[in-house]
């Protein structure tokens, strides 16, 4: 028996997923010139491309309840929560040696910006990996059902 509130929730979950992993993906290319760990292992484009496919696909586990829908979501649902955690890991890593570089030149400016934008960053990744996690719960429990939305 399907959850009462899956087709909505899984679905808007799906379309902010997106919108998240678009955001980061922004974010990332704007600090491919300062070349930080995060960049400089690709985590922030590929995380961010596992975020726009898992949401895709959690939207179009809505729609259509198709088994092999509902299972690739699933699995890209848990590898865009581990590749958040990855990413958050990184940044955690990366904002801690901007602080050291920060601390140790003592100038502001450009500094302060890219130190921000690692925060940003962060909070937005930590959003992701709570958001799969909920989103691959929500297919996991109501996986058996068959029952498709119908759009108007």
């Amino acid at each position: 028996m399907p959850l009462p509130a899956f087709k909505t929730d899984s679905k808007s979950l799906g379309i902010v997923q997106m919108m998240i992993g678009a955001v980061i993906l922004s974010f990332g290319c704007q600090l491919y010139n300062v070349q930080p760990l995060c960049v400089r292992s690709g985590a922030v484009y590929w995380g961010s491309i596992c975020f726009l496919i898992a949401g895709s696909l959690s939207v179009a586990a809505v729609d259509y309840r198709n088994s092999f829908v509902v299972k690739s979501s699933l699995v890209m649902n848990l590898l865009s929560a581990l590749a958040a955690v990855l990413v958050v890991i990184m940044l955690s890593v990366d904002l801690n040696n901007w602080r050291l570089v920060y601390m140790t030149l003592g100038i502001g400016g450009l500094f302060e910006v890219i130190r921000r934008s690692f925060v940003v960053l962060l909070l937005f990744s930590m959003l992701e990996v709570c958001m799969a996690i909920w989103t691959f719960v929500l297919l996991w429990k109501s996986k058996d059902s068959t029952d498709a939305t119908v759009t108007p």
